[in-house]
């Protein structure tokens, strides 16, 4: 397609053309998937995770379900979601505090408490 011609060269005029493609032809689950993974290449993290529920809504709408991209679509919108890099990087913070935290009692001698 012409979209995805201008992909490299003219990526934002491409994203215009993916949108005007899914006007026409809302269930064209490809157009959808370029269009999120362009998006993601481009740094626009909500747009593209939003695209990416998309893709998985559209998906399943058509029955969808062997197709392999769609686990890279789950795992791009969640790493891309605001709030799942946040629990994300509380959940790392916790466990290194955990440790430290074992580690002091360990060599306080205190090892029932670690």
């Amino acid at each position: 397609s012409r979209a995805d011609a201008l992909r490299a060269s003219k990526p934002d005029r491409a994203i215009e053309l993916y949108e005007r493609a899914l006007r026409d032809a809302p269930e064209e689950l490809e157009a959808l998937w370029k269009l999120a993974t362009l998006l993601d290449e481009r740094k626009l993290a909500d747009r593209a995770a939003g695209t990416y529920r998309r893709v998985l809504s559209l998906a399943h709408y058509l029955g969808v379900a062997e197709d392999p991209r769609l686990e890279q679509a789950r795992a791009r919108a969640q790493a891309l979601e605001p709030a799942w890099r946040a629990w994300v990087q509380a959940r790392e913070r916790y466990a290194e505090e955990a440790l430290r935290l074992a580690k002091r009692y360990q060599d306080d001698e205190l090892p029932r408490m670690a």
